[in-house]
Order: structure tokens, then C-alpha cells, then sequence
């Protein structure tokens, strides 16, 4: 009976720290999004876990226009053949008047770290 008691009470917890896990992450947003707009992409630098849109389509679609993770800030373009472009995060404080969520601002000609297919 006690280790009936102290199996349940390990496997609740392990519930809890899953369910922590995934409401601290990105990664339920994330799957939504992947499976109710075939235009939300996850860039190919980044991942389900950590990549969290910023700014979304303020129109009927559900894609993002601005995104980061903990390595680079992301806009997408949506034009081929590469239609989301990166910069990495620790080139943002050399960029004199650097705005993530501003496109226009982002030192591409020296800090363009990748475009991304």
C-alpha cells in the first residue's frame, strides 16, 4: 500500500515537471501553429522548443513576421528562394540604432549571419 502511495506521488510529479516543461516552452504554441497554418514555418537555425514568433501576421493567417530564440532575432519574408532571414543575437550591440522587431535596422551587410531556406 505505501509503495502504491509513493509510486503515484513520484509519477504526479513527474506529470507536473512535463506539463511545467511544456507551458515554459514555446513548443505547444508551436505545434499548433505547424498544424493549423501551412504558411507558419520554424526556421532551420532554430527549434520547436526555443523559437517563439515575436510578431504575428496582423491579418487572417497565423505566420509570424518577427521571431527569436536565444541565438538569433528572425523576420520572415515569405519570398523565395529564401524567405526567412536571420541575425545573430550578439551582433545586435554593434549595430548602431538595431530594433528586432524592425527589419530596416538590422546591419545586414556586415552582421548577415544567414538566409535560411
Amino acid at each position: 500500500m505505501r509503495n502504491r502511495k509513493i509510486a503515484s506521488g513520484a509519477a504526479g510529479a513527474v506529470l507536473l515537471a512535463v506539463l511545467l516543461i511544456l507551458l515554459m516552452t514555446p513548443i505547444v504554441s508551436n505545434v499548433w501553429l505547424l498544424a493549423i497554418d501551412p504558411l507558419f514555418v520554424i526556421p532551420r537555425q532554430s527549434s520547436i522548443f526555443s523559437f517563439e514568433p515575436t510578431v504575428l501576421n496582423p491579418g487572417s493567417g497565423d505566420w509570424w513576421l518577427y521571431g527569436e530564440d536565444g541565438e538569433h532575432y528572425y523576420h520572415f519574408t515569405g519570398e523565395r528562394p529564401c524567405p526567412v532571414v536571420s541575425y545573430p543575437q550578439k551582433l545586435a550591440s554593434e549595430c548602431p540604432g538595431f530594433e528586432p522587431l524592425n527589419y530596416a535596422t538590422w546591419c545586414l551587410g556586415r552582421g548577415r549571419d544567414a538566409l535560411i531556406k
